[in-house]
């Protein structure tokens, strides 16, 4: 079972450059030979960190939905709408 069954960019964001297919150093046979290194103290000294980065990216962008919502009654949108379609 080939577990890369994705466009290019996807499979350069998960495992390496774009042409450049690794996915047969990715089998399910040798995933699950791997040895896991799981390191639950580690992890438990850098969650609160990982939660305090989120959340301040959530209240920055909180913040700026409110600014651009207060700007908002300043902007006018024309769109443009086609289909393909009679109606």
């Amino acid at each position: 079972m080939n577990l890369m069954r994705h466009c290019r960019q996807c499979r350069a964001d998960a495992v390496g450059l774009l042409g450049e297919d690794r996915s047969a150093e990715f089998t399910t046979d040798k995933i699950m030979a791997m040895e896991v290194n799981y390191d639950l103290d580690t992890r438990r000294h850098i969650r609160p960190q990982v939660e305090e980065e989120r959340v301040a990216k959530v209240a920055a962008k909180q913040e700026e939905l409110s600014t651009l919502a207060g700007e908002a009654s300043d902007i006018e949108l024309l769109v443009a709408v086609a289909t393909k379609g009679r109606d």
